[in-house]
């Protein structure tokens, strides 16, 4: 699973996940301080260990990889405005699951670092996500 507090909508956001049986889900949850409710069944694939951050720049919330369900990893880029996911298809980092994402207020980027290839290759890498794509950073 995925979460992070979405700033435009006072509202933590929760993705994806695993249950009791291994059983992978890609519904979206929102936490409002105090109520769960379920906000959107469709986005991205089932998945687990994506990165996250909340975009306040440009007010969205950006999820990138993670793994799936068939225990591959993602290299997509979805951003979530309140009401539904958009898939951002642009080129950028390689696959992964488990990265480490945070928004750069004084940059206005969103900074992807590392993350899991596969065991036991690590990533090192740093990418910056400026709401239309992706760029390595040293």
């Amino acid at each position: 699973m995925a979460m992070v507090y979405d700033e435009a909508r006072s509202m933590t956001i929760l993705i994806g996940g695993m249950n009791a049986e291994r059983a992978m889900n890609g519904k979206t949850w929102g936490w409002d301080v105090t109520t769960w409710r379920e906000l959107s069944a469709t986005g991205p694939s089932p998945r687990i260990g994506s990165g996250i951050a909340y975009d306040a720049a440009r007010r969205d919330v950006v999820l990138f990889g993670g793994t799936g369900s068939s225990f591959t990893h993602t290299g997509d880029t979805w951003l979530w405005n309140g009401r539904a996911w958009r898939e951002a298809k642009v080129a950028g980092p390689s696959a992964r699951g488990m990265g480490y994402m945070a928004f750069d207020r004084s940059r206005g980027v969103t900074v992807l670092f590392g993350g899991r290839f596969k065991f036991p290759e690590d990533a090192a890498d740093t990418w910056e996500w400026n709401g239309s794509s992706w760029r390595r950073v040293p």
